[in-house]
């Protein structure tokens, strides 16, 4: 087969999730609980966004350096990768245009998304007869933020370096509906670090993106489209069950302790949920 790039259902496969578990999900009504509030928003630099970002994770977390690409190298090196036929040098020589780097450097695109609205950009380099080969590797080009640097585009870049820290250890969620539960656990902390008046602020701005995704599961969407729309309702439940179970412990250490597991490749997302019986929670109600 020939040399193609970023198709959904391989790239499902590339990054280990299982593809049995994309319609276990259903949702047929969704009950809304916040509101927003006018909390005022605090302005910031560019290195003070990742100053601070910095110190939360400093704080909770021990980060692991990750593997990038630019952009340059890949289209230098794109058209000799694909004449190679072997799986080994395949993955060898894309290695050999890796670079390992602190998330925190990775490079930021400023645009005129919203703050809590960012992307973390993966060129995954693949082909379909090497998908599962255990020589792959998930790597890093660049991340999006708004360029009006306010308290919640530090959450939402809390929540980008947490896709590093996950993504680089592949099948660190066998479902892919639970993509986005820890990254939205993590941004959720930011704000309470930042500011607990914050909290409920990124809540309902989540809350909110849910409902429209629920919204429009009632409409036309293609395959990848609903499967997207399903995901993004599940990891905003489960989260949010998730952070409010954290809240009501008293124990918050644990939590914190797992999830570096998760970034440490030690556990997955799903032993996590398990653990803390989140899943059961959400059936229950």
């Amino acid at each position: 087969m020939g040399f193609i790039m970023s198709e959904f259902d391989s790239i499902i496969n590339y990054l280990g999730y299982e593809s049995s578990n994309l319609y276990n999900f259903t949702i047929s009504s969704f009950n809304r609980e916040y509101k927003n509030n006018n909390v005022y928003l605090n302005k910031y630099s560019k290195e003070e966004l990742k100053e601070i970002v910095k110190e939360f994770y400093r704080y909770f977390f021990s980060v692991n350096n990750v593997y990038t690409i630019s952009k340059s190298n890949i289209h230098k090196n794109v058209a000799d990768i694909g004449k190679i036929d072997n799986e080994k040098d395949f993955y060898k020589k894309i290695d050999s245009i890796l670079e390992i780097k602190s998330p925190f450097d990775i490079d930021i695109k400023y645009n005129d998304s919203y703050e809590l609205c960012g992307n973390i950009h993966k060129p995954m380099i693949y082909k379909d007869e090497f998908i599962s080969s255990d020589n792959r590797k998930v790597y890093f080009s660049y991340i999006d933020l708004s360029k009006n640097i306010n308290d919640l585009t530090l959450c939402c870049y809390s929540h980008e370096i947490c896709h590093t820290q996950l993504e680089s250890n592949i099948g660190y969620s066998k479902d892919y509906l639970n993509k986005e539960v820890i990254t939205m656990f993590i941004e959720k902390l930011m704000a309470l670090y930042l500011n607990p008046d914050l909290l409920n602020k990124v809540s309902f701005i989540r809350e909110k993106s849910s409902y429209n995704y629920f919204l429009k599961l009632k409409g036309k969407l293609c395959y990848e489209e609903k499967i997207n729309a399903l995901m993004y309702i599940k990891s905003y439940i489960l989260s949010n069950e998730l952070f409010k179970t954290f809240l009501s412990d008293k124990r918050h250490d644990k939590y914190i302790y797992d999830i570096q597991s998760i970034f440490n490749g030690k556990i997955t997302v799903d032993d996590y949920l398990d653990k803390y019986g989140i899943e059961k929670k959400i059936v229950l109600k």
